[in-house]
């Protein structure tokens, strides 16, 4: 999941206030709660409000990703590469492999890209069981800075002519 940009306030980075977050870096909060802007106090570190409990604290918004956007389950326009979440953890996620008429064929990833299982459901089962995340939308023009690049490789970077 990609971050917010570090020491900037959340009218600098543009963010949609209406959307869901996830902590993604320990903090005040653990990673994977969901949590809800509660209060924009134009700092690096304005109140939210975590979803599970309601406890309201501050919160580095560069701790924070955009959750997913979730839709109840739907075998319509169901395809190939759909991520579904089981309801109630996010961190667990299977992929849909292929839609049939009365089932799909499902399938795991492990972190390696190494596919590690694979389950049909009826599409009454998978209702039951998961909820549909949308990905994240990339922008077309990824922008970096230069030390983010050499953050990534871990090592210094230079551009050639």
């Amino acid at each position: 999941m990609k971050t917010f940009e570090p020491n900037k306030n959340i009218k600098e980075l543009g963010i949609d206030i209406t959307r869901k977050f996830v902590v993604v870096e320990k903090g005040n909060f653990e990673v994977g709660d969901i949590l809800k802007l509660e209060r924009d106090d134009n700092s690096k570190i304005p109140y939210f409000k975590r979803l599970k409990d309601g406890e309201i604290t501050c919160c580095s918004i560069d701790k924070l990703a955009y959750a997913p956007i979730k839709k109840e389950f739907s075998k319509d326009g169901l395809e190939y590469g759909d991520e579904l979440v089981y309801k109630g953890d996010v961190e667990n996620k299977i992929h849909v492999l292929d839609v049939f008429e009365h089932s799909l064929l499902t399938y795991q990833i492990e972190t390696n890209g190494i596919k590690i299982g694979s389950s049909i459901y009826t599409f009454e089962e998978a209702a039951q069981l998961f909820t549909i995340t949308q990905p994240e939308e990339t922008p077309e023009v990824l922008e970096v800075t230069m030390s983010e690049v050499c953050e990534k490789f871990g090592k210094e970077v230079k551009i050639k002519k």
